[in-house]
């Protein structure tokens, strides 16, 4: 039965404890409770707990709540309290079905009450979602919708609203929910000479009839910095988040929707396209999307209007070296920094490396000859620890009369990054310059393991790093190095100049192979959380290594086939079944000659992810073909498998008689190898079964002795969906 669940409790009672005498401060408590009881009292309520000076009052009809609410703040607004201190009370209801025992109310409808009451300020009274459409409102007040909010403990957000109350206080300072969801990158350096650009951007993005703003400029100019402290000002202003969308290594305009949803890490949506996907997850809320690098889709500019069409409150602020042109964009065109802003940039940037650098006239003309663009001037400055502003100019006098890099009609700012980056790259030692090729492979940024790596083990890497950190040409974020995307393309282009695009590439894809096949071993094992961790980080430089080894050429096929292969499992895990059966799918029209044992094994893991995406019949196919390949490449660990995989298909395809023939031929090759870990899993399968069969006796067991294996194996994960499995047979059985 549903009831409304109220919570009220005193704002500031410890500061009443300070202001007011012991004496006044019963008496205020006393009269408090009162005024509280009166209201409550004149509908067919039950007071449930009364704590210190918070209630929790529970009512058979929402309208009823709502009413006492009301007449409770009424009577507070209205009283004479001790020393004209008043004292002001939060209120906040819930409707839902919690659980009754013995008189008293629990489960989770119980905390998401208590936790919308504790959101408030004294003098309101906030309602759920649940409540406000359960609820009839009194004469003289309305409602005011304050949107979705994440609460403290509570696992899904809530939509919460205001009662606004004619002659009582209606405007308070924001919720007390936990802070924005946002993945926006940390910044390491301060914004220097663009509060006013900021400012401006920050007035359009915020701004009621505006929903997309596009920072536009040359490469350079700093667009994406302040596109980022322009989105850490106005987090206040989008409570459903803040997200940050890199499109660096997005080059297909198909898949700009897919760089949101992993974004917004939404698990991928059986049979619905990743537009339809991100639209239905941001379609009531107030989130701000910013789009970074959007040059290289712009021909994705028709999603974004249809992203924007479909959705009430997101907003869109893009990056991109030309506008969108679609009709809700507002352009804001980037220009390089006034000369005193240049100056300053400079001369911030030049004593992070040399603390006693001073500036002189020199330094104007500098930044001028660098066309007063933010990246040129940083580049120039990390030379200011061993040279002297004079003979930086000298320097760049010498480089800039050549200005023959890049296209011919590419704007001169252009060319003078371009040339920037040449003189500086020109000044690295022979070893530092190899590895700035060689991180140009890289997407999302790299360790120092990976580095090393793809630098043919050199114990000299992290020498060869420090150098492009000091030089501005490489920078770090924890444990992580970067290359700014400009830098990026102008290393790429200097590895294809010496020939060595392929290798690189090769040796790039040949280290995440053999890490995504550590990882799926790290992933079975009670380091689980790491290796997610660590793969999640990963991920662009696993889709850059993909789509080189299983691209249109196929460079190494098998190669990229052992990459879909180690990443099946971490797909699985999150929920990313298209993405992992469309690589694999990939990896399997590549690899025909391919050795036995890796046909298998792609054959099983597209199986159980193509299970995973609702596709049972072809899930059921390929997992036949997985059987049969693990029985003749004599691998009886993978037959069980491949079998264990096709049982779980064909639960949907096929009879209860035939899948549970599989789980047990799985069960008994796997308790014949000792394969813990595999007897745990299977044991779930045939606990699912069973609980398809009614037999939920059998089920809690089989999912009790599987969650119980799994915890002793380290695997919490397995552990965690059993005890699931367990709590579903309890509450088939009437045991709560």
């Amino acid at each position: 039965m549903a009831v409304t669940l109220l919570f009220t409790d005193i704002e500031g009672s410890t500061k009443l404890l300070h202001t007011l005498t012991p004496e006044e401060f019963v008496e205020a408590h006393e009269q408090h409770r009162r005024v509280l009881r009166s209201a409550f009292r004149r509908t067919g309520c039950e007071e449930q707990r009364t704590e210190g000076d918070s209630f929790f009052v529970v009512f058979d009809d929402a309208t009823e709540a709502v009413d006492a609410a009301v007449e409770a703040q009424r009577g507070l607004a209205a009283a004479s309290w001790p020393s004209e201190v008043p004292v002001r009370v939060r209120i906040g209801m819930h409707t839902g079905e919690p659980t009754l025992v013995d008189g008293e109310y629990y489960g989770l409808d119980v905390h998401r009450a208590a936790r919308v009451s504790s959101a408030g300020h004294g003098g309101q009274i906030l309602l759920s979602r649940a409540t406000y459409d359960a609820a009839e409102l009194p004469k003289g007040v309305t409602t005011r919708d304050l949107g979705e909010h994440r609460l403290k403990d509570i696992g899904q957000p809530e939509w919460i609203f205001q009662l606004v109350v004619e002659g009582l206080e209606a405007n308070f300072p924001p919720l007390n929910s936990l802070e924005t969801p946002t993945n926006l990158p940390v910044n390491l350096t301060s914004l220097i000479a663009r509060d006013s650009e900021a400012g401006e951007v920050e007035a359009l993005i915020t701004s009621p009839d505006v929903r997309l703003v596009t920072v536009t400029g040359t490469g350079g100019t700093g667009k994406t910095r302040l596109a980022l402290d322009v989105a850490k000002r106005v987090t206040d202003s989008f409570r459903n988040g803040v997200i940050f969308v890199d499109l660096t290594e997005t080059t297909d305009p198909a898949d700009v929707a897919g760089a949101i949803e992993r974004a917004l890490d939404l698990p991928d949506a059986p049979n619905v396209a990743s537009p339809e996907n991100v639209v239905t997850c941001l379609r009531d809320k107030a989130t701000l999307l910013v789009l970074d690098n959007f040059e290289h889709v712009a021909a994705a500019a028709g999603e974004v209007a249809a992203l924007l069409a479909a959705t009430t409150r997101v907003k869109v602020l893009v990056t991109s070296r030309s506008a969108l042109r679609i009709g809700a964009e507002r352009e804001y065109p980037l220009a390089p920094l006034s000369l005193d802003g240049a100056v300053a940039l400079f001369v911030e940037r030049a004593r992070t490396v040399k603390p006693s650098f001073t500036a002189s006239s020199v330094v104007g003309e500098i930044c001028e000859r660098l066309d007063r663009l933010p990246l040129a001037i940083e580049l120039a400055a990390a030379r200011a620890r061993a040279l002297t502003p004079e003979q930086i100019l000298a320097r760049l006098g010498s480089r800039l009369g050549l200005l023959v890099g890049g296209a011919r009609d590419a704007p001169a700012r252009q060319q003078t990054l371009r040339d920037t980056i040449a003189w500086s790259y020109d000044l690295l030692p022979p070893v530092a310059a190899a590895l700035l090729r060689r991180a140009a492979a890289f997407s999302g940024g790299a360790t120092l393991e990976a580095l090393e790596a793809v630098s043919g083990g050199d114990p000299d890497t992290y020498v060869n790093v420090e150098t492009l950190l000091d030089q501005s040409l490489m920078r770090q974020d924890t444990d992580r190095f970067h290359l700014l995307e400009t830098i990026r393309e102008y290393a790429a282009e200097q590895a294809a100049l010496v020939g060595e695009t392929t290798a690189i590439a090769h040796d790039h894809a040949a280290y995440f192979a053999d890490f995504a096949e550590e990882a799926d071993e790290g992933l079975r094992s009670s380091e689980q959380a790491e290796w997610r961790h660590r793969l999640d980080a990963e991920q662009p430089n696993m889709r850059a290594a993909l789509e080189w080894t299983l691209g249109s050429e196929t460079p190494d096929a098998e190669l990229g086939a052992r990459l879909a292969g180690g990443l099946a499992w971490y797909w699985y895990q999150h929920g990313r079944a298209v993405e992992g059966s469309d690589w694999l799918l990939r990896a399997r029209s590549v690899t025909g000659d391919a050795s036995l044992p890796l046909r298998a094994r792609l054959a099983q893991r597209l199986g159980i992810l193509l299970d995973q995406r609702a596709d049972k019949a072809g899930a059921a196919e390929v997992l036949r073909e997985a059987v049969a390949l693990f029985g003749e490449a004599g691998d009886r660990a993978g037959e069980a498998r491949a079998l264990n995989s096709l049982g779980s298909a064909m639960r949907t395809v096929g009879s209860n008689e035939e899948s549970r023939a599989l789980f047990e031929r799985a069960l008994a090759i796997r308790t014949d190898l000792g394969d813990e870990a595999g007897v745990a899993v299977t044991r779930f399968n045939l606990a699912h079964l069973s609980m398809d069969e009614g037999d939920y006796a059998i089920a809690r067991e089989l999912f009790q002795s599987s969650s119980d294996l799994e915890r002793s194996l380290g695997e919490e994960w397995g552990a965690a969906i059993g005890s699931v499995g367990i709590a579903s047979a309890a509450i088939a059985m009437g045991d709560l």
